[in-house]
């Protein structure tokens, strides 16, 4: 065992404008302590305790967190999307609810024995390898419509940092060397085991103890290496990436550290012992937020079983509001069971949403509505969304409650398509008015969860779907012009057989057989009244009206109204 020479930590960046570096020891208990700093109203499901805790930040109003990215080997999946969809849920609850400015780290593990093993594979460079994927990842986390991190740290570009880290947790002893290879000892540190006390550990005879892990690995043969001055060539350990770059950018205490459910252990909890062991303090992370699991027929979505589905092959299938409707239906912390019909409900929820803000287009002035009713259930629903959104992020509850709403007021205009006589009176809210704030909040609430939502919207089911289904309307479109044709060329022989009546029944079977076809291609039409007529294929949605004729030709375009 070799002591290790002591090396500041660099601490160029914001230490002092997300917390100070002041360093306290306390006795090893695990429990979890109550951040001093700034009540929120906001309460998460904190991994650390194991309860509901109330966010308390340090800063009034700013939230440091720390996100666990990718380990950039291969294309992501959507296992990978739906954790990282979720968690960007949370952050636009925090900062267009909670009223929290977001500031988010991601770590980009581009150092990685898998990134080794595909490298020598595919007989190509580190870099080029972790910056394909990297570029990959970026881009289907804009198709999804993840936000940003406001920064993304690489460990390749933190090498000097993890260096004085290491040097750092060394200073208090609880760092040894085995054949240049760097190790944390956990029998030395008494606050081990916050997240799991009890687990199998890999047996490995060359360490102290089986719970200790690598904070520097020693270089094999033909492997990418950095030179430091603690140890031998090599390249840093997997859990000492995440503590040295945090702790980089936010010093000793960080409000919020994500990731997924299954880096709760071992990854966390090394994490949270060398950062604690680093800084002598009883807790580094203030809240631990993790994701659900993504089943796939019962098991984890995972590149080791062979069960993925990478995000850009779902795409083809599938819209990316589908699927954050996907997620909204779950609990960010639960497993969530993927599946066609899981799909096939996320979709409906869109279509139904779509097709409610085309239906309110079609509420006609004059009709009798009942605004007040429409209200009184609007302000109940929208307090119990709030309470919703506050109380750990409840997005199924709240979206649930939402769609009540909608079912309201399309039930209600509806009915009153059925009203034959107008009726006008200057009492309450005007119903239509009262229609008009519900389907503005609905928009709102959509969208404050990364949603965009509009009446004339395509909901895009990928490119080969899209493709089959405009063949079918095309086909159908000829069939209904031949019949229609056919009918128009009976000769007055003919005549003399088909009556008018039976002219128009022959053009009427016709037509729907046309609308009735076009429902088996997913394309629901509905005839609202004179001279309107409201569609909806799943593609493209809207009430169309007629613009007039020219040279015996009709003209038809969306009709567009402000909303």
């Amino acid at each position: 065992t070799t002591m290790l020479t002591l090396q500041k930590f660099p601490t160029k960046l914001p230490h002092t404008f997300f917390g100070t570096n002041i360093r306290m020891t306390s006795s090893a208990k695990s429990d979890w302590v109550v951040p001093t700093g700034h009540n929120t109203g906001i309460f998460v499901q904190n991994s650390l305790s194991g309860k509901l805790d109330e966010l308390i930040l340090k800063q009034p109003s700013l939230a440091t967190w720390y996100m666990c990215g990718p380990t950039v080997y291969d294309s992501p999946h959507i296992g990978h999307g739906c954790s990282y969809v979720r968690f960007d849920i949370i952050r636009r609850i925090l900062e267009n609810v909670g009223k929290v400015k977001v500031f988010q780290v991601m770590g980009m593990t581009d150092i990685d024995d898998k990134i080794i093993a595909r490298c020598h594979q595919k007989n190509i460079t580190l870099q080029e390898l972790t910056r394909k994927y990297e570029d990959e990842f970026s881009s289907d986390m804009l198709k999804l419509n993840v936000m940003k991190p406001s920064l993304i740290a690489r460990v390749s570009e933190h090498i000097p940092q993890i260096e004085a880290f290491i040097a750092g947790i060394n200073s208090w002893g609880l760092v040894y060397n085995i054949d240049g290879s760097l190790y944390f000892d956990v029998e030395n540190y008494k606050n081990y085991g916050k997240f799991k006390q009890e687990c199998e550990w890999d047996k490995d005879s060359t360490k102290k103890s089986n719970r200790d892990f690598a904070l520097w690995k020693k270089s094999k043969p033909n492997e990418p290496y950095w030179k430091i001055k603690l140890g031998e060539e090599g390249r840093p350990g997997w859990h000492i990436e995440c503590s040295s770059m945090a702790s980089y950018y936010f010093g000793d205490e960080i409000d919020i550290h994500s990731g997924g459910i299954d880096l709760k252990f071992p990854h966390h909890e090394n994490e949270e012992a060398q950062s604690c062991a680093y800084f002598q303090k009883k807790q580094w992370v203030n809240y631990w937020l993790h994701s659900g699991h993504l089943l796939f027929y019962g098991d984890k979505m995972s590149k080791s079983i062979g069960n993925t589905i990478t995000i850009r092959e779902f795409l083809k299938e599938y819209s990316p509001i589908d699927f954050r409707i996907f997620c909204l239906l779950s609990h960010f912390s639960k497993d969530v069971k993927f599946s066609e019909d899981s799909m096939d409900t996320a979709t409906g929820i869109h279509r139904k949403l779509v097709n409610f803000l085309c239906s309110v287009k079609t509420a006609r002035v004059g009709v009798e509505i009942n605004g007040e009713e429409i209200l009184q259930k609007f302000n109940e629903v929208k307090m119990k969304v709030h309470q919703y959104l506050l109380q750990n992020f409840n997005t199924p509850s709240a979206t649930m409650e939402v769609l009540t709403l909608v079912d309201l007021v399309n039930k209600v205009i509806h009915d009153s398509h059925k009203q034959q006589h107008h009726k006008y009176e200057f009492q309450g809210c005007c119903g239509l008015v009262a229609i008009e704030i519900v389907a503005t909040y609905i928009k709102d609430y959509f969208q404050v969860l990364g949603i965009e939502l509009e009446p004339n919207q395509r909901i895009e089911e990928g490119e080969e779907k899209w493709q089959v289904i405009c063949d079918q309307v095309i086909k159908e479109a000829l069939q209904l012009r031949s019949s229609v044709r056919d009918a128009c060329l009976i000769t007055k022989k003919d005549q003399l057989i088909y009556n008018d009546q039976k002219m128009k029944e022959k053009l009427l079977i016709a037509c729907d057989s046309f609308r009735d076809n076009l429902g088996r291609a997913g394309i629901s039409i509905k005839v609202i009244w004179e001279i309107r007529i409201t569609w909806n294929n799943g593609l493209f949605s809207g009430p169309f009206k007629v613009l007039g004729l020219v040279k015996n030709k009709v003209t038809i375009s969306p009709c567009i109204y402000p909303f």
